[in-house]
């Protein structure tokens, strides 16, 4: 496995110093300073359906809300279903697009569509973007629609109270920052890097903690407690990526 070398800052504080950057820190100040573009203007809904039930029993790509973490953009497990498994009528996503939850938009559930998933479906509850070529892109869009400033620009324009939702309209008369091509494209190069090491880490932790679940385990079948060579190696690695990020921020 890759090791993983992810600075303080472009992990554990991205949504601060994002926000920062288009925002300002300052609660005062508009939300997006400088010129700005409605969303509609770079976007447009993709409002192509399926019903799963005319697929047969092949095999398909499907994205319920469930499978995305909330704030990170993180798609969870696998996306591979029969299609026989989905009970209702879905939208279809593309590679490329980016997938919006619209119901209760306080969970920020948003997600830019991987090239691994070339084309699939998606839980009626997201509004499908699909950005329009050189307008804006889509690592860079979701991470936007992320952003506690939007959130919260949003929260006043849900519609019903027991389960709120943000309608398409609503969504596509957002304002956000209009950013030039260039300058887009080094944000997207940047944060998919970015996240490409979020994901090494997490897969580093996730082994640290299998370690130390096996651990416990052999300790209450031995009746005594020691630290495997395993643990010794998944803290060595840990420790120098912590230096290595440290290193990285100048601390």
């Amino acid at each position: 496995m890759r090791s993983a070398i992810v600075g303080h800052a472009t992990v554990a504080q991205a949504q601060v110093l994002i926000a920062e950057f288009f925002c300002g820190a300052a609660r005062d100040r508009p939300p997006f300073p400088g010129r700005r573009v409605r969303l509609g203007e770079l976007v447009a809904v993709r409002h192509d359906y399926v019903d799963p039930r005319t697929l047969g029993t092949r095999a398909i790509d499907y994205i319920g809300l469930e499978a995305i973490e909330p704030d990170t953009g993180r798609l969870l497990g696998a996306t591979r279903v029969a299609a026989t498994a989905v009970r209702s009528r879905s939208r279809v996503f593309r590679a490329g697009d980016v997938l919006y939850g619209r119901l209760r938009p306080a969970l920020n559930k948003v997600l830019a569509v991987p090239d691994a998933l070339a084309h699939g479906i998606c839980s009626n509850e997201f509004i499908v973007l699909t950005p329009l070529a050189g307008a804006i892109t889509p690592h860079l869009l979701a991470r936007l629609l992320r952003l506690p400033t939007v959130r919260d620009a949003l929260a006043g324009r849900t519609t019903g109270s027991a389960l709120p939702r943000l309608q398409a309209d609503s969504l596509l008369a957002l304002e956000i920052p209009a950013i030039a091509p260039r300058l887009q494209q080094k944000l997207e190069q940047a944060l998919i890097a970015e996240e490409s090491r979020w994901r090494d880490l997490r897969s580093l932790l996730a082994q640290y903690n299998g370690h130390l679940d096996a651990m416990l385990t052999r300790a209450i079948h031995d009746g005594r407690a020691s630290r495997p060579a395993a643990i010794s190696a998944a803290l060595t690695k840990l420790g120098k990526a912590e230096r290595a990020m440290r290193a990285r921020d100048g601390r």
